[in-house]
């Protein structure tokens, strides 16, 4: 089984799915839509590509537009990644749409990467901030998507997550 590249820290990975996003939704073969991992489109002349989708192109080198579509479990079963990259993966998928609670459950576990601890004076904030947080969806306003997304990685950053 290959070693996790990813970061297990939330911010961190949302951080570098946002950068990875960036590069490419500039390339021409590239369509944003947040329905499909990596998934072709147009006869195969384009493709389709999630936040979690930019980082399986860019961290692992997943063709893009490529000729079938692809998943963490896909990536999982032909040992292209680890079960930990996976779960990145997933959680990625989860944040994009503001849940951060599956986020950190697909991230964080008791024995191999614990939750960091949270100041008791800061526990109504980050509940506030875990279960309060509005996404809006990217096929409505992709650019108030981003801004969600970059003021989620600011509040996820501050608690360390």
């Amino acid at each position: 089984m290959p070693e996790s590249k990813l970061p297990r820290k939330l911010h961190k990975l949302l951080r570098l799915a946002l950068d990875d996003l960036d590069q490419v939704s500039k390339l021409e073969s590239v369509i944003v839509d947040m329905r499909h991992w990596i998934m072709p489109a147009d006869n195969g002349d384009k493709c389709m590509v999630c936040l979690a989708g930019s980082v399986m192109a860019q961290e692992f080198g997943c063709t893009l537009p490529g000729t079938d579509g692809v998943s963490p479990g896909n990536l999982v079963a032909d040992c292209a990644i680890s079960y930990e990259d996976a779960d990145c993966l997933y959680a990625l998928d989860d944040l994009r749409q503001g849940n951060i609670e599956h986020a950190l459950m697909d991230v964080y576990d008791r024995e191999t990467n614990p939750l960091p601890p949270i100041d008791h004076s800061d526990l109504y904030e980050f509940n506030r901030v875990v279960r309060g947080i509005h996404i809006t969806p990217h096929n409505e306003d992709p650019a108030q998507w981003r801004a969600d997304m970059e003021s989620m990685c600011k509040q996820l950053e501050k608690f360390d997550l």
